[in-house]
């Protein structure tokens, strides 16, 4: 009988403790540990990340950030964090995140790159030449097509580049680079190149001179450097008056007076655009600036047109 109660005395003992952790992990309501959520693999040495690019022959991802970008944080939280994207893309290239107000490597980049907009994603070959680049908030939907979308392109940036630096002679390979530049917001090498084209081709037999004239004036007026794109624009009316661009230069002249402060002057400027284009695609966003200006200075200056 002892034996037997205290087989049973044993048996029960052992039910409590089975039961006991039974109920310890059944009932709570988070384990001790799970594992840990998905995510790039960022790394911060932009040297190591070119090295590794060299060895595993991988585009090396460089995600330039500021502590103040507000889209930025959403990538991090958002597009960056979600699980599919993270199985996708993780181990397909190089990740890299530099501060790009805080951080060296960070800083010379976007010097380098002259990066202009948060977040800018650069993708770069393993010897730091920029293939392309995604900037601004994309979803985790669309992030790995787009990064495949640029490297794939013909016209991504890398190859228009070497086009243009492979073709010295060939003026339109020179135009689309300058293009390039100028729609990313370099707007020092796009004067570069619109001014390499302009001493190449005088007489504008590749028609893109005049053009070139134009956005040469933009990329100065951009750089604020006002009165040099004042003179662009006034040498392009006189040496290519019959230019489609003329319109253009009426509207650019304008919005540099107007950014410069000479309100009086951008005004003229805008009311003979309005006489002299009534049928220009910018007439409302011309009306808009006048309003602006009449508000700002002389209720007696409001424009008829």
């Amino acid at each position: 009988m002892v034996r037997i109660a205290g087989t049973k005395t044993v048996a029960l003992g052992a039910t409590a403790v089975f039961l006991g952790i039974a109920l310890l992990f059944g009932l709570q309501k988070e384990p001790f540990w799970k594992p840990a959520a998905p995510s790039i693999p960022w790394g911060k040495d932009f040297q190591k990340a070119l090295e590794r690019a060299r060895m595993e022959k991988k585009t090396v991802v460089a995600d330039l950030f500021t502590d103040w970008c507000v889209v930025c944080k959403r990538m991090d939280s958002e597009t960056f964090t979600d699980p599919v994207l993270v199985k996708q893309v993780a181990d397909r290239y190089v990740w890299v995140k530099l501060n790009a107000e805080k951080e060296p490597d960070g800083i010379r980049l976007q010097k380098d790159f002259a990066i202009v907009s948060y977040p800018t994603f650069l993708l770069l070959d393993e010897k730091g030449e920029e293939i392309d680049r995604l900037d601004g908030f994309i979803s985790a939907q669309e992030f790995k097509d787009a990064i495949e979308s640029r490297l794939n392109n013909p016209n991504r940036f890398q190859s228009v580049r070497r086009r243009a630096l492979q073709n010295p002679d060939n003026l339109e390979a020179q135009y689309a680079y300058a293009e390039t530049l100028l729609n990313r917001q370099d707007y020092k090498q796009a004067a570069t190149q619109f001014k390499s084209i302009i001493e190449k081709d005088p007489e504008n037999t590749s028609g893109k001179t005049d053009l070139s004239y134009y956005y040469l004036a933009l990329s100065k007026a951009a750089l604020e450097e006002s009165q040099e794109a004042l003179r662009l624009l006034a040498e392009m009316a006189s040496l290519f008056p019959k230019s489609d661009a003329i319109s253009d230069v009426a509207v650019l002249r304008g919005q540099i007076y107007y950014y410069a402060g000479e309100h009086q002057k951008a005004r003229s400027a805008f009311l003979r655009f309005l006489d002299d284009y009534p049928e220009h695609s910018q007439r409302e966003e011309v009306r808009q600036l006048l309003a602006e200006i009449d508000s700002a200075t002389s209720p007696s200056l409001v424009s008829s047109h």
